[in-house]
């Protein structure tokens, strides 16, 4: 597939194929050294969020089963750690969301529920029920959910659905076109599909170039296409169904696009073929000047560890271990990773050949 049938007047087009390679990005650096104490230690980072009405970061650990909140400076300032069976506890937790107000909302999967934690005390609680399993999801305020891979015992039910727990129902947002395609037994490239940034939603239909925002009212939008004749035929796609080697060796189709975010003046995003430090940069007042670039290449972005995991204050946000920090930098930094905040601000263009 190489471009979707229509295209709305407000959303960008960005060519991946012609778009130029940079050599050199000129890139603001700044790090934040999460804290490390007994409460604080991380064990995995599975999903970053920014607030900027709190202007706390939140971290979701699968591996520990909690959720972890730093302050801007990394400053460890609380964490929820409620695996159970009881009130305000849950069994499995895969995935979280903060609001406005700074209410933490965590997905347990084996119970088909959500818990909303009041500005993330875990004494004030309430608990939602779905009946439905999913994948990943948003809350759009305290009644609306949007969820990813809506799943029953034996195949996708819904790819991107919107649910009303006032009245319990369920409506799809995006049709499944390709029902043939098992997507959920085909290998995924990253963690996260829904993206906020900016305050903005995104969702990336995959194997095709369309990007689509989410509105507060739960309506999609298409925002952004990467146009390229590389992404995977489905003849092809089939064929990588419940085949993991299948899927690796292919070295020549976008399988993904992922790590989309944005600033006032970029978007950004992964067009995963293999695993690579290649991003490309789509200015939002011309996605015709829109460039690639290799990011640990550059000398104030060696170390950082891969895919970008979100966005703070118009910085993109990676990671650096401690010990690549402490190459770095002057100050000792303890066990926690250390946030990369980057920004994007110019470009030495080398043509593609």
């Amino acid at each position: 597939m190489t471009e979707t049938e229509s295209l709305s007047s407000n959303a960008l087009s960005a060519d991946y194929n012609h778009a130029k390679q940079s050599g050199v990005i000129k890139s603001d650096v700044k790090y934040i050294p999460l804290e490390t104490t007994p409460s604080s230690l991380i064990a995995s980072i599975d999903k970053f969020l920014y607030n900027d009405n709190t202007g706390l970061l939140y971290i979701l650990d699968k591996e520990q089963g909690c959720i972890l909140v730093f302050n801007k400076e990394g400053k460890f300032v609380s964490s929820i750690k409620k695996s159970g069976e009881g009130p305000g506890e849950y069994v499995k937790l895969i995935d979280m969301d903060v609001d406005k107000n700074g209410n933490i909302y965590v997905a347990d999967n084996e119970r088909m529920q959500i818990i909303m934690y009041e500005k993330g005390n875990v004494e004030h609680y309430k608990m939602i029920q779905m009946n439905e399993h999913f994948e990943e999801f948003c809350c759009l305020n305290d009644h609306l959910f949007v969820l990813r891979d809506v799943y029953g015992p034996k195949r996708r039910k819904m790819k991107l659905a919107l649910f009303d727990s006032n009245n319990m129902k369920i409506k799809p947002l995006l049709t499944d076109t390709q029902k043939e395609i098992d997507e959920l037994s085909i290998l995924k490239c990253s963690k996260n599909y829904l993206y906020r940034s900016n305050n903005h939603i995104y969702y990336n239909d995959r194997y095709t170039p369309m990007i689509y925002s989410i509105d507060k009212n739960g309506s999609l939008h298409e925002a952004m296409q990467i146009v390229s004749d590389k992404y995977i035929p489905y003849s092809e796609l089939k064929k990588m169904e419940n085949n993991v080697p299948n899927f690796i060796q292919d070295n020549k189709h976008i399988k993904d696009l992922i790590s989309i975010y944005e600033t006032d003046s970029l978007f950004m995003c992964m067009p995963y073929i293999t695993p690579s430090d290649e991003y490309m940069f789509i200015p939002k007042s011309d996605a015709s000047k829109s460039f690639r670039a290799r990011l640990t290449s550059q000398p104030k972005l060696s170390g950082i560890s891969l895919p970008v995991i979100g966005v703070i204050n118009n910085y993109f946000v990676a990671l650096m271990n401690s010990s690549e920090a402490n190459k770095k930098l002057t100050a000792k930094v303890d066990d926690n990773p250390i946030l990369v905040l980057f920004t994007v601000t110019g470009k030495e263009k080398v043509t593609i050949k």
